[in-house]
């Protein structure tokens, strides 16, 4: 943080769990509040547990990497995409605005 603090630009840093959907909430409200509106996000928070085979694994093991590694990301787009202050969208369905998904690159 203290590099983009340097180059001029904010930076805050907001605990929280993704797998929580009322911690992404507080997340981005949070954030909101003290820098504006989100106009970018790169999801990558994620987990991984030690290496087991398929066999072994249990239901808890398989929820909390699916709730953390796939909802959490989901979330955090749909809060996202709430917040979007003007539609930037790509236009795919007339008077509705479709956000665009782009890859680190920057393509659509």
């Amino acid at each position: 943080m203290r590099d983009i603090r340097d180059s001029g630009s904010e930076a805050i840093a907001v605990s929280a769990d993704v797998a929580s959907e009322s911690e992404v909430v507080r997340l981005f409200q949070e954030v909101d509040a003290q820098l504006g509106p989100v106009t970018a996000l790169v999801n990558n928070a994620g987990i991984l547990e030690r290496q087991m085979r398929v066999e072994e694994m249990d239901s808890g093991r398989l929820t909390r990497i699916l709730t953390t590694n796939v909802t959490g990301s989901l979330l955090c787009a749909r809060e996202a995409v709430r917040q979007e202050p003007e539609c930037q969208g790509c236009g795919a369905v007339p008077g509705r605005c479709t956000p665009c998904w782009r890859d680190y690159t920057g393509r659509v």
